[in-house]
């Protein structure tokens, strides 16, 4: 019975999902760019030991940088990141989904 209870009471903590948040960005002229399509990645960084981070301070950069690459794009739009961690005995990771519209130059 207590280790039932312990791990309904733990079991929250275990892995947790942060809000989806838009970034802002302007308006992108059509006669400079065209709309690729659409694309999304996630990315995951870990703290080893609460001490040594591991792909965790670029991981939202490397995310955007290979959305670009997949489609060949030079920019983009419309952008969304959502977080979710999880925890380990001597690590926490921290995954990151971005996911955007790519837009290539004209020309």
């Amino acid at each position: 019975m207590f280790r039932s209870l312990s791990l309904l009471v733990l079991l929250p903590f275990a892995a947790c999902v942060g809000n989806t948040y838009s970034i802002p960005t302007p308006a992108y002229d059509a006669a400079k760019y065209e709309v690729v399509g659409d694309a999304s990645t996630t990315k995951t960084g870990i703290m080893l030991l609460q001490l040594i981070p591991i792909g965790q301070n670029d991981k939202i950069e490397r995310a955007m940088q290979l959305l670009m690459q997949e489609k060949g794009g030079d920019a983009l739009t419309d952008v969304t990141i959502r977080e979710s961690w999880f925890w380990a005995y001597v690590l926490n990771g921290y995954s990151v989904k971005v996911e955007a519209k790519v837009l290539k130059k004209k020309g």
